[in-house]
């Protein structure tokens, strides 16, 4: 089955997104620096990938996610790149859609 997009859906989606990466750094963010740490989404993205099916992540496991997350490679999260993640996360799923 073909599923279309309009144009409205997604932007409502990337809308959401959005906010999704702005409560994120509210949320996680424990020195108020508007970035996340390693250590400040370590908990989470264990949680993220469990769920995701991979319950044995070990650290280097984690680390290696966060870093490939972390585009510009400064050793912190911020809003943009959390964003750009849920983006091409998205994005593959509607692209699962259309097959």
């Amino acid at each position: 089955i073909q599923m279309a997009i309009s144009q409205a859906e997604l932007d409502k989606m990337y809308k959401a997104l959005r906010d999704l990466s702005k409560k994120a750094i509210t949320e996680l963010d424990k020195s108020g620096d508007k970035k996340l740490s390693f250590a400040e989404v370590k908990d989470t993205l264990k949680k993220f990938l469990s769920d995701g099916g991979y319950p044995n992540a070990d650290d280097a496991t984690l680390k290696a996610f966060f870093d490939a997350v972390d585009t510009d490679k400064s050793g912190s999260l911020c809003e943009e790149e959390l964003y750009q993640f849920f983006k091409a996360v998205a994005d593959e799923a509607i692209k699962g859609m259309k097959k």
